[in-house]
Order: structure tokens, then C-alpha cells, then sequence
């Protein structure tokens, strides 16, 4: 079991993403805003974060910078998701480290899958 911080601006897609994530056995805390999220991440210390490229109140690529800068998250893995075509979102993602990116819409299955992937994937499970 994995702790999973999203940093979603949609709610719903939080609840949801939490509702699937739990029935797989991983532990879900998240924030709806760039500012929710780093607290979650500071108080939580997760294990895999999911991040939205348009958050509704500072730039992911700020959040980014400021998880970096949060020792105990240097080496946790992100995965990004977005509405942005997928050449933008992949530069993105290259920019701020994203071992994926999720285009929304996207499927649960693809996200379950990716979420499993960057998990076993990361030095923190080896």
C-alpha cells in the first residue's frame, strides 16, 4: 500500500481518483489547490504524487519547485495530469521531473496502471 497525494483542481476528479485508489488498497490524501497540497505533502509525506499542470491558484511548475525544495520529497515520484495537448504536457512534465502524464479524460484503468508502474518503478519500493 501506497500514500498518494493528488493535487487536483477538480474536486470530482479527486473523488473519484480517491474512491478507486482506496478500493485498491492505497492510502489517499489531497489537496484541490497548489497551497492544499504542499501542506498535504509536508504533513503527510506521500509516497507518489499526482499532479494537475492547471491548478486554480499557483502554477504547478511552482508547486514543483517547491516540493523539490522539501528534502524528505526529493526522490518521490510524480505523475502529471492534463487537458493540454500532449506535446505541451509532456514538455511540462519533462520540465518538472513527471515519471508520467495522464491526459484527461483518462481512463481509471490507465490511471491505476500508471500509478502502478512509477510505484515499482521508484527507489522508494524496491
Amino acid at each position: 500500500m501506497a500514500k498518494i497525494l493528488i493535487i487536483e483542481g477538480l474536486e470530482s476528479l479527486c473523488t473519484l481518483c480517491k474512491t478507486v485508489l482506496r478500493k485498491v488498497n492505497h492510502d489517499i490524501v489531497f489537496g484541490t489547490t497548489g497551497e492544499a497540497g504542499l501542506q498535504a505533502a509536508k504533513n503527510d509525506q506521500p509516497d507518489l504524487i499526482m499532479l494537475d499542470l492547471l491548478l486554480p491558484d499557483i502554477s504547478c511548475t511552482e508547486v514543483a519547485q517547491k516540493l523539490r525544495s522539501m528534502s524528505i520529497l526529493l526522490d518521490v515520484p510524480r505523475i502529471v495530469t492534463t487537458t493540454l495537448d500532449e506535446i505541451d504536457a509532456q514538455a511540462i512534465a519533462d520540465s518538472l521531473d513527471a515519471s508520467a502524464v495522464l491526459n484527461k479524460p483518462f481512463r481509471i484503468t490507465a490511471m491505476v496502471e500508471s500509478l502502478t508502474i512509477v510505484l515499482n518503478a521508484s527507489p522508494q519500493n524496491p
